[in-house]
Order: structure tokens, then sequence, then C-alpha cells
């Protein structure tokens, strides 16, 4: 099988593709041989015509937000598309370590409280952000109408500036 990663708001999906036969509309769980639930099937993720090839969402991403919403609990929403600062961006070009943030919902509580396309996270609350990964880990235990700080370097004329935001979470739809 092959590894990608499917970003989504707040949220990063590691996606799992096998050659097991199924349909491009195929639905259902993926499970490893000793009977442990490894992914769901995402139907959007198969590619169209192919019927040999079977995409599923991870199931480690999104095991505690199942739990969560069990609970009846929501999940928190800032409207952040994040990507990775890779080793050669923070080597070359003095890119710091973080969530990147690649895109902000419209009429998000990100873009309302003033964070932008390229600013990078670095902390949420007294939690350090090194990947695209810590800060879902992050936001995973927070709750929406949370005030929390969220620590952005900014690139303001060719230096990262620190800064420190605070935000309360909306409610993810």
């Amino acid at each position: 099988s092959q590894n990608g990663k499917i970003n989504k708001p707040d949220m990063n999906y590691h996606l799992l593709t096998t050659d097991i036969f199924g349909s491009e509309l195929a639905k259902g769980f993926l499970f490893d041989l000793q009977g442990q639930m490894i992914g769901i099937v995402n139907p959007s993720s198969n590619e169209e015509g192919i019927t040999n090839l079977i995409s599923a969402y991870g199931i480690t991403e999104i095991k505690q937000i199942i739990t969560k919403l069990s609970k009846g609990n929501g999940l928190p929403y800032l409207g952040l598309t994040l990507a990775d600062v890779s080793g050669e961006a923070s080597t070359m070009m003095n890119v710091p370590y973080g969530a990147y943030i690649s895109d902000v919902d419209l009429d998000s509580p990100a873009m309302e409280a003033g964070i932008y396309r390229g600013d990078i996270i670095v902390k949420v609350n007294d939690r350090d952000i090194i990947t695209s990964s810590d800060y879902v880990s992050a936001m995973t235990w927070l709750e929406p109408g949370q005030s929390i700080s969220i620590e952005v370097k900014r690139l303001v004329q060719e230096e990262y500036k620190k800064m420190t935001i605070e935000i309360i979470l909306g409610q993810m739809k």
C-alpha cells in the first residue's frame, strides 16, 4: 500500500491505498491480518475507472475524533489548512519549524483573529508545535468556544517575527 496525506481545515489525514479488489464507489473498513481496523474507506479518493485500488483514511488520526463525536462533543474549528516546514526550507531559507499555514478559510475564527496564509504556528497554548501533526494533536484536546493562545511567526521585512494571538475556537460543521 502507498501512503499519502489529505489536508483539510484543522486536520490532516493519512490516506492508505491498497490494491485489494473493489469498485470506485467502495465503502467500508480496512482491517489488518490481526483483525485490527486500520482505515475507513474513502470513496472520494478512489480513482475513477480503477477497480483494484481502494483508498482509506488511516484510523490513527480519526480515532480521537470518532471518540469525541460519539460522546456528543463538537470539534474545535479555526479554519486553517496546514503543511509541514521541510528541512530544506528551514535550512536554505531560514524558515522556522512549525505548522505552515497554506490557507485560511473565509469568515473563520482564524481569519477574524488576523492569522494569515504564510504564518507559521509554533505554539498552541503552552504546547510547542514543530509539525502540522503537532497542531492537529493539540486541537484534538480543545473544545469549541474555548479561548486559546496561538504563537505564530510571520515574515516581516525578510525576518520572522513572533506574534501571540488570542482566539475563541469555533465549532466544525
